[in-house]
Parts: C-alpha cells; sequence; structure tokens
C-alpha cells in the first residue's frame, strides 16, 4: 500500500503515453490504462477542435475578470450537493473548511458550465458561446473514446457501462490558478476524479500525474495539449485489477494559469454491483464519500500499478455500509 510518506516530492518531467484519437491502438491504449492512468491525446481529430479550447481559455480569462460582484451574482449554492454550476471561490471555501474539507487551501477560482442547465448562471454580458461549442465538441471526443475502452478494449458487460442519452452531470469546469500567497498553499492536491474520463487542457504548465511513486509534470506548451485523466467510475466498472486511476496534482504555479476541465460524468441513479454484492449509485457513491478522508488517504493511496489498485473498490464497499447505516437511520 502506498502511503502519503512514500509519494515522493520530487518532480520529473517526462512524456506521457500518447493516444492516436484518429486510430486507437488497443496495446497503446491498455499500457496507459494499465501504467499510468493518464494519457496524451493527439492526431488530427485533435488538432481540428484546438482553436475552440483557445477560444474558451479567452472566455475564461474574461470572466476571471470580472468583479467580485459580478462573480458572486452567479455563484454555485453551498448546499450542490455535487451539483457543481456556475462560480466558486475555491480558495476562500478551503480556508474555511466549509465545503471541500480539511486540508490545503487552494489558491484557485472556478466555474461550472452545464449547457444542458435551463437556467445558466452566466455573468450578464459575458458570450459563453465559446464554453458550449467546446463543450459539446469535446464531449463527443470523450463519448467515443469511452466506448471504445469499454466495448473493444476492456470489454465488460453491457449492463455495466454508462450511457449518455439523459446525460445531466457531466461539467466543464473553467479554472483560474494564482501564485499561493502563504507556504502551504496548493492548486489542487492529490486526488484522482470521481467520474469516468476527464478532458484537461491549459495555457501554462502545472499539471502532475504519478507514476512508479514520484510525479510526472505534464508536458504543455502554447500550442496546448490535452490530456485525459481516468476517473474512479471507470474502475469500479472495468472492476480490473491491472487498470491504474489517474492520480493528478496542480501542486502551485508560478504566476496566473487558466484551465479547462471536461468532466464525463455517469447519471447520479447510475447503480452498480460492489464487491461485497450490493450495490450503489454514483450519487450515493459521492453524496456518502467522506471528501477529506479520502483526499488525505484514499486517493493518495489509490495504485499506480498493477498489484495495488484496490482503494477505489474497497471504498465502494464503504459507501454501502455508510449508505445502510444512514436508512436505518
Amino acid at each position: 500500500m502506498i502511503s502519503e510518506t512514500e509519494i515522493t516530492t520530487e518532480t520529473k518531467i517526462l512524456e506521457l503515453p500518447q493516444i492516436n484519437l484518429d486510430d486507437i491502438n488497443s496495446d497503446d491504449i491498455k499500457d496507459a490504462l494499465t501504467n499510468w492512468g493518464t494519457f496524451e491525446l493527439v492526431g488530427s481529430t485533435i488538432n481540428k477542435l484546438r482553436s475552440l479550447a483557445k477560444n474558451a481559455l479567452e472566455t475564461s480569462e474574461k470572466l476571471f475578470k470580472l468583479s467580485k460582484e459580478e462573480l458572486q451574482k452567479v455563484a454555485d449554492k453551498p448546499d450542490r450537493d455535487r451539483e457543481f454550476h456556475g462560480y466558486q471561490n475555491v480558495r476562500k471555501e478551503t480556508k474555511e473548511s466549509a465545503l471541500l474539507g480539511k486540508g490545503p487551501v487552494r489558491s484557485q477560482k472556478a466555474f461550472h458550465y452545464k449547457p444542458y442547465k435551463k437556467e445558466q448562471r452566466i455573468p450578464e454580458g459575458l458570450d459563453a458561446t465559446s464554453y458550449s461549442e467546446y463543450y459539446m465538441e469535446r464531449m463527443k471526443v470523450l463519448q467515443r473514446l469511452y466506448k471504445a475502452i469499454t466495448e473493444k478494449i476492456f470489454t465488460i458487460d453491457p449492463a455495466r457501462r454508462s450511457g449518455f442519452e439523459n446525460d445531466d452531470r457531466s461539467v466543464l469546469t473553467a479554472r483560474k490558478y494564482k501564485k499561493p500567497k502563504k507556504e502551504g498553499e496548493t492548486g489542487i492536491p492529490p486526488h484522482s476524479d470521481f467520474g469516468l474520463l476527464t478532458l484537461v487542457v491549459s495555457d501554462q504548465p502545472g499539471l502532475e500525474v504519478y507514476k512508479n511513486r514520484q510525479w510526472v509534470a505534464a508536458p504543455s506548451g502554447p500550442d496546448l495539449r490535452f490530456y485525459i485523466n481516468v476517473g474512479d467510475w471507470s474502475l469500479i466498472q472495468l472492476n480490473n485489477e491491472s487498470f491504474t486511476v489517474g492520480l493528478h496534482r496542480v501542486p502551485e504555479v508560478k504566476d496566473v494559469r487558466h484551465s479547462l476541465a471536461l468532466f464525463l460524468n455517469p447519471g447520479f441513479s447510475e447503480e452498480l454491483a460492489t464487491p461485497k454484492g450490493g450495490k450503489v449509485t454514483f450519487g450515493e457513491y459521492l453524496k456518502h464519500n467522506n471528501k477529506s478522508a479520502y483526499f488525505a488517504k484514499g486517493r493518495v493511496s489509490i495504485k499506480s500499478e498493477k498489484s495495488e489498485n484496490k482503494d477505489v473498490a474497497n471504498s465502494v464497499e464503504q459507501k454501502e455500509d455508510q449508505s445502510q447505516t444512514l436508512k436505518n437511520n
């Protein structure tokens, strides 16, 4: 088992596995999912969509330059129950330990965008067309990749696959990171994502992924590079001991960093069998999770080596027990 003390603070810069979306190679995908949990997307399909990312990042710059008063008008609600939508001052929340649990203060702000929402929390005067276009086109990429992984590469029972006919939980999150104000602050601490797949792009370096007990800096540049982080729910669906989730972090930035994270998530009602023979929905998996304990222990302990990938499945067992306790009470 990997503990926090075993994770080195040293960071190396290495090229991550690359997957050509124009011609997905099964062996390349298997290697990336088995040994990394994070990989880069390349190919003409990605190149054609790069301009959409640049436009969306420009929109983010305009958004986060708005006054605090304007942003607060479209603020996310504190009782959101994982219903991320609108502006979020993550630094303020973590400083007060109100929503995201104990842990390091995060030097970032976020804006969560869902194009299918009837009532959009969009600042007045801000044209969010670029967000919508990026979401729609990139979501097609994520769904195509997910289907390739679950139907052709790691074949699983259709009953365990996610469907996206009523996609109401996927979200595009724009973030602005700033240089930490105090020692101990961080961009995002080590974690893996809850859902299926996450597509990440940024205008500056900062993303680091965990590999062989050390942190690897994902190369970045002005031409924009796109990375996939594999989430917990994919691991639970596949139930494959050799499969690896994408443990990642953004420890700090030198100045200002904007990023876009497109989360492909299952619906809250999607249900899977647990190792103990029970069942858990995606909503229960999130709702009954101890966020701070999961960041401090469970997620850092998620293994990035073949023989050490059972922590997420074990956490689902715990969710089942917690859920039953809540029902009994």
